[in-house]
């Protein structure tokens, strides 16, 4: 991929032959990996800095700095969909397991869940005081956890939008996080250079990485879930 304008996200389609990279002052570009070149750019006019695929790779959203949630139909590269309702930044998006529904999260400190059947409905989770940095669906799907400035991280019914279980509560704001393969394990990252792993049923830290003179932003699990894998800048 040749060097050039900044990358702010990037994601690979489940079967591996698409790579979406969000350029927020180009568009998103669908690059095919078996020759590592352009299929298309979309969303010129719309400054994504975020872009992620459904599971079945069927579709492609994007959040960008119009604020706005598009989704697109990858065979033919063209919008399907455009949701509207956040203030401020968008800084995650996924899909839900199902491929129902959409979530974002923003520094509007909102988490939104947008039903992509019923294009004007969406429920709007409140809780947290300051932005909304990550979001992770456990593995079965049935739970949403959500990472804020505010230094917690809560947890959602994707269904519902509604709290499942007590909040976790830690001294640095939250940048990421991750649920472990088991789904009883979560790390969390933050700016306080310490990537932190969460033991669900207890509500203890179970263990902490530290990682020297940076902000700890990333993070994720091996997968067969033997190790936590921060990353910083």
């Amino acid at each position: 991929i040749e060097s050039g304008p900044k990358i702010t996200a990037v994601g690979f389609s489940a079967d591996g032959t698409l790579l979406a990279a969000a350029i927020p002052g180009e568009g998103v570009r669908l690059i095919e990996t078996d020759r590592w070149s352009t299929r298309a750019t979309l969303g010129a006019d719309h400054g994504p800095g975020v872009a992620v695929f459904s599971e079945d790779g069927r579709l492609m959203a994007s959040a960008g700095l119009d604020l706005t949630v598009r989704v697109w139909d990858v065979a033919s590269e063209t919008e399907v969909q455009r949701f509207e309702g956040h203030t401020s930044l968008i800084w995650g998006l996924r899909f839900t397991p199902s491929g129902r529904r959409l979530v974002s999260v923003s520094r509007d400190e909102s988490v939104r869940l947008w039903d992509l059947q019923a294009l004007a409905s969406d429920t709007r989770s409140g809780g947290h005081s300051s932005a909304v940095t990550g979001l992770a669906f456990r593995p079965d799907g049935g739970e949403l956890a959500s990472a804020s400035v505010d230094g917690t991280v809560r947890f959602w019914d994707p269904a519902t939008g509604m709290s499942t279980r007590e909040h976790l509560v830690q001294e640095d704001e939250v940048n990421q996080l991750a649920y472990h393969p088991a789904g009883s394990l979560l790390a969390t990252t933050s700016a306080d250079s310490r990537a932190r792993v969460w033991d669900l049923d207890t509500r203890q830290v179970d263990a902490m990485v530290t990682l020297h003179d940076v902000s700890s932003w990333g993070v994720d699990f091996s997968r067969d879930g033997s190790l936590p894998a921060p990353s910083g800048w």
